[in-house]
């Protein structure tokens, strides 16, 4: 008898044993903890800052322990506009996703957690910003403030980001409860007519002799220029560092 129940209890013993192996190998059920978890990508190294101004809803100036300042631009989001040649007539809900993150970062004590790439064609820091453990990147999105925008190689959030996206189309928050505004290729406007053309617009070389704001006659013309001209601002025309030429 004793040696009856030594082999059932071996049996069932290797039964167990073999379900935990295909349980295994099959992986953890979508959308349970043990999912969740092994999608979450772990935090990298961070830096520490304070924010000390926000520019507009996905850029920042902060101060780091050293005392140096930098410009701060977020990975994977893009708000709409509200400087440059939208300030004082923001597109919609610009000013809406600056007031956002001036209400939630501006004095506070944040982690910068830097990108691949670490600096874009501006020279503007490029980073995920941490605050009380939470990625604020991602706040902006499940507010229904900025739309995910993907610049490889700084893609290490972007499933996360692409379902908290998601969900906020979803519910129809802010961006998304204007049809057809927000997309992969930015913030459309509906504009009634299009101005013409008056085929005056004056075209300067960005390599030629040095320009200043007042050579341009819109805003339009500065900031092509400004690009153009490629990076390091030789002709100055971003004083502030933010990326758009002569928006003071």
């Amino acid at each position: 008898m004793k040696i009856k129940i030594i082999a059932i209890h071996l049996l069932a013993t290797a039964v167990l044993t073999g379900c935990a192996d295909i349980e295994s190998a099959r992986g953890p059920a979508p959308g349970s903890e043990k999912q969740q978890v092994a999608d979450f990508e772990e935090k990298g190294k961070t830096i520490p800052a304070k924010v000390i101004s926000v520019t507009d809803g996905d850029t920042i100036k902060v101060e780091l322990e050293n005392g140096l300042s930098e410009k701060v631009r977020l990975i994977l989001v893009d708000t709409p506009e509200s400087r440059g040649k939208y300030e004082g007539n923001p597109q919609p809900f610009g000013k809406e996703s600056s007031d956002f993150t001036r209400k939630h970062l501006e004095g506070k004590d944040v982690e910068l957690e830097p990108g691949v790439e670490e600096r874009d064609r501006y020279g503007r820091m490029l980073a995920y910003i941490w605050i009380d453990g939470k990625l604020f990147n991602e706040q902006l999105l499940e507010n229904g403030l900025a739309r995910v925008a993907v610049y490889p190689p700084n893609t290490k959030y972007l499933d996360s980001f692409e379902r908290t996206e998601e969900q906020a189309q979803q519910d129809n928050k802010n961006i998304w409860s204007l049809e057809d505004y927000a997309s992969e290729n930015g913030f459309e406007e509906k504009r009634e007519a299009e101005i013409p053309d008056s085929g005056t617009r004056e075209v300067f070389d960005p390599n030629g002799e040095d320009r200043d704001c007042g050579d341009f006659k819109s805003h339009e013309e500065a900031q092509a220029f400004f690009e153009a001209a490629g990076p390091g601002d030789p002709h100055r025309l971003d004083r502030d560092g933010d990326g758009f030429a002569c928006d003071k």
